[in-house]
């Protein structure tokens, strides 16, 4: 797996939202203050077009400046080393990643992520995911920024973003900055690309004739704030149930943190089934639920609303009548009532050809 986000989940036991860290993160605090001056100088020192929106200039500053010493200071290479090496050293947080420049994609993003709450930024991680041609499951995470209300794509790892127009040369221009799916949908993508072509990870994926930006084609599936739906991978046979498990992908349903961000997102699993089936079960590794909250599992429009009852350590769920070889059955949770959230944790999720 080239880019493994940390599959743990944050449970939200009391509360429907989630606050920014507020523990003492030296390294971090010193990288935020770097990151409010060269956006400062960058604001106010430098000669702007009359059409250039100064608060645009900033909210890129402080994005481009944050992008940039993330990538420098907290390594893929690094970690790497270390993983072989010695992989219980691996960092534990944003502070152990930046202070010891140690860190992956998921490491990158949420300490980028961390950065940009503290400088008043609005910004949410993608998370892509997708199979190779030995169905090993591959991974990466980038992020998304707002600046001057629209969406702009910044990969960390690779310290890229895509230019709107790459053949304008105005000031305005410059600061016009695609967003992922902006990004995606355009025909020439490397046109568009602005990178920092000589950071050694990327040199090195370049030189193993590696594409580091094949998760723009090669995602089956990917989370936006930690919101979407996730496919698991083909199921294990074992006589008149399918077992799948979450390999390579995150392991839960419903709602989680965005990681230092304020937003919460919900995510769903969505399940091809083998064969005729009628019933399922989540084994489940953890729960987190407020208020009233339902299991939705959906196929074609159709609908089966399983309650969810508090604590549990499996959760046995209906189907929809008629589910047949090939459909792809969607998990949910739903809220019943206002502020009502819950988080299934899983190991494993089979479905099943009888009822119970």
């Amino acid at each position: 797996m080239r880019c493994a986000p940390s599959l743990a989940v944050l449970v939200l036991i009391a509360s429907s939202s989630v606050q920014a860290q507020t523990v003492t993160e030296p390294a971090i605090s010193k990288v935020v203050e770097q990151v409010r001056v060269d956006a400062d100088y960058l604001t106010k020192r430098l000669t702007w077009d009359k059409d250039v929106d100064l608060d645009r200039v900033r909210q890129f500053g402080l994005a481009l400046t944050a992008m940039n010493l993330v990538q420098q200071q907290v390594s893929s290479t690094r970690y790497g080393a270390v993983a072989n090496t010695s992989p219980e050293d691996l960092p534990a947080n944003d502070e152990e990643a930046l202070s010891r420049g140690i860190g992956i994609c998921g490491n990158q993003v949420s300490v980028f992520l961390n950065i940009a709450t503290r400088v008043g930024l609005e910004a949410r991680s993608l998370e892509f995911y997708w199979p190779d041609e030995a169905d090993v499951r591959h991974s990466h995470i980038a992020a998304e920024v707002k600046i001057s209300g629209k969406w702009a794509f910044f990969d960390v790892t690779w310290g890229t973003y895509f230019r709107r127009d790459p053949t304008a040369s105005g000031q305005a221009s410059l600061l016009e900055i695609l967003s992922f799916d902006e990004a995606k949908a355009v025909p020439d993508r490397a046109a568009h690309a602005v990178t920092n072509e000589s950071e050694l990870s990327f040199r090195l994926q370049l030189i193993n004739s590696l594409d580091p930006f094949d998760y723009f084609t090669k995602a089956d599936g990917y989370l936006r704030g930690k919101s979407g739906d996730i496919a698991l991978a083909a199921p294990q046979s074992n006589g008149g149930a399918w077992v799948y498990s979450p390999d390579g992908v995150p392991n839960h349903i419903g709602v989680s943190a965005d990681y230092s961000t304020s937003h919460v997102g919900n995510a769903s699993v969505g399940l091809r089934a083998a064969a005729h089936v009628v019933h399922g079960r989540i084994d489940e590794i953890g729960r987190g639920c407020v208020g009233s909250n339902v299991l939705v599992a959906a196929v074609n429009g159709r609908e089966a609303v399983n309650e969810i009852v508090s604590p549990g350590t499996e959760k046995d769920f209906d189907l929809p009548d008629g589910v047949a070889a090939g459909d792809t059955i969607t998990l949910s949770i739903r809220p019943k009532s206002d502020g009502a959230t819950c988080v299934l944790v899983y190991k494993q999720i089979i479905l099943s050809d009888r009822s119970s």
